[in-house]
């Protein structure tokens, strides 16, 4: 299989589990239910719960790298058939050798993954942490504003991913890239902005609506951190994806954990609609998990794609980049988005047609997979006399310097050449 086929599928699968995820969570939140006979009726709304389930799903990951690679420390051990270059397989002095001797490549060892040893496996805790903010922020965020916000907000983490990987990857982006995300996110905007010109009810208020937006672009921001942050460590230390998942999941699956006890205590009001306005209720999930096999399908849906869409979206991010990979995320969420317009989760507008156009052109722009590509066949087509020959090098004037020197080769005194005598010098005849 070529690599260009293996990206490719890998970025199918990528955006296929990016939309079953979000599918499967939209699922379970547009699901009314009961755990108990004396509470009433409500939605399962549980995300930090349903966080510590994600985690859950990654820490999967950790488990299938043990499988795969026989111990959960290190890649290096799959068989590789190279020779040892021991006392044994050398020739004698006066006997010659009937093979060439083998070397190892200089680079071998850097195509292997590193020893756990040698980098500190807590580096992912900032990831874990990230998610988690980007979790209860959008949670708060969406209780204040109009829930297309998210949608028209959510174009935000390519131009913040664009500016850290340019900060702190040293990644280098052409103009049809820029000019790709930028087209991308105003048809993210175009499709979220239906509220603000079609308000459905006015139960919002100004200052929780910018309140409300406010933390959503600080959602993106998080999120837009952590990618950058998991391209660098796989990057830097040649993680395998299994691993980096798995160490992600299981530490921010601690941490989730410890935080749902004082969450259970916590009374919000009017921001939740569990029994009592509590925070997060693990009881109440498990219940109307219980309860509805609704929920339950749509509950193991989301843990076990989450695992598949992490692992697809690290290994896209190592070999391309943290902005391509949030390219691939945001076409995945028009493919969700669309699906909720089919089966009348959100509502539909004609604007919004605009701006799934708009999100499939900036993707195709950035990818430089049709403008650009069609772009110079018709430049070479009827323009062929202003295209320069790029098959053969254009030399440097460094290059042609040595060539003008009196002690270059080939050019002695008494000799025509580029660095011979001029015409009038006595030396040559008329």
């Amino acid at each position: 299989m070529s690599i260009c086929t293996e990206n490719n599928i890998f970025g199918f699968f990528f955006i296929v589990n990016g939309a079953i995820n979000s599918l499967s969570q939209g699922w379970a939140e547009h699901t009314n239910t009961t755990a108990f006979t004396q509470h009433k009726q409500h939605a399962f709304a549980h995300p930090f719960f349903l966080q510590c389930g994600k985690f859950f799903g990654e820490l999967f990951c950790l488990l299938l790298y043990g499988i795969v690679f026989g111990r959960c420390g290190s890649s290096n051990n799959i068989p590789l058939t190279l020779p040892q270059d021991s006392a044994q397989n050398r020739p004698t002095p006066g006997e010659r050798p009937t093979t060439a001797p083998i070397r190892t490549p200089a680079n071998f060892i850097q195509l292997q993954e590193q020893e756990p040893s040698t980098w500190n496996k807590f580096i992912f805790i900032p990831c874990a942490l990230c998610d988690l903010a980007k979790t209860g922020m959008l949670y708060v965020g969406l209780k204040l504003t109009y829930s297309s916000s998210y949608i028209m907000l959510r174009g935000s983490v390519l131009f913040f991913t664009s500016l850290l990987s340019v900060a702190f990857l040293a990644r280098n982006l052409q103009t049809q890239m820029w000019v790709g995300i930028g087209v991308s996110i105003v048809g993210m905007a175009v499709i979220g902005i239906r509220d603000y010109i079609f308000p459905p009810s006015s139960k919002y208020d100004a200052y929780g609506i910018a309140a409300g937006d406010l933390l959503i672009v600080m959602a993106q921001i998080m999120t837009a951190t952590k990618v950058v942050l998991e391209q660098k460590f796989v990057t830097k230390h040649n993680i395998h994806p299994l691993l980096a998942v798995g160490l992600e999941g299981l530490f921010g699956f601690i941490i989730t954990v410890i935080l749902l006890i004082p969450f259970y205590f916590i009374k919000t009001g009017a921001f939740s609609v569990l029994p009592e306005n509590r925070l997060e209720d693990p009881q109440d999930a498990f219940m109307q998990i219980k309860s509805t096999w609704q929920i339950a399908l749509a509950f193991i849906g989301c843990v076990v794609s989450v695992a598949f869409y992490y692992y697809f979206g690290i290994d896209f991010a190592k070999k391309h980049g943290a902005i391509a990979r949030m390219v691939l995320d945001g076409f995945a969420s028009m493919i969700s988005w669309a699906v909720f317009l089919g089966i009348g989760w959100q509502k539909w507008h004609p604007l919004q047609i605009l701006g799934f156009i708009l999100v499939v052109v900036g993707i195709l722009l950035y990818s430089d997979l049709v403008f650009m590509p069609m772009f110079n066949m018709l430049r070479r087509r009827y323009f062929p006399i202003y295209i320069r020959d790029t098959s053969f090098p254009v030399p440097r004037p460094e290059d042609l310097r040595p060539l003008l020197l009196d002690e270059s080769p080939g050019v002695q005194e008494g000799r025509e050449g580029p660095g011979g005598p001029p015409r009038h010098s006595p030396n040559l005849p008329c």
